[in-house]
């Protein structure tokens, strides 16, 4: 790190290529990604190490202990399917409570 807590990172060519593309289609700074991903790894890295504490934080957030890590990256996902919901309600197409949760379990079971 240099003096002002900036530091530099050796990126492979191919993952910086797979960064700046991922940048571009988000329409995000590559910096904005980077740390996004550097804090999912973190989170996820402090949920391997530390269970406990991370299950009782997702607790407190009111998240169930799945053994799953709250990244920003999850968290963006329920928001997206939550999005998608809403839009699919306005145009008609909505579900009733026991289907939607039908599949969601299914997409749950798939993920594990």
């Amino acid at each position: 790190m240099n003096e002002n807590g900036n530091a530099q990172v050796l990126i492979p060519p191919g993952l910086a290529a797979e960064l700046l593309a991922a940048a571009d289609e988000e329409h995000r700074p590559v910096a904005e990604v980077v740390r996004d991903a550097l804090e999912a790894y973190l989170e996820a890295r402090r949920w391997r190490l530390c269970p406990d504490q991370e299950q009782a934080r997702a607790r407190e957030l009111g998240v169930p202990d799945d053994n799953m890590p709250l990244t920003r990256q999850n968290r963006q996902t329920v928001r997206e399917k939550i999005a998608q919901g809403i839009c699919s309600l306005r145009d008609g197409k909505g579900t009733g409570g026991d289907a939607f949760f039908a599949r969601m379990e299914a997409a749950f079971e798939e993920l594990e």
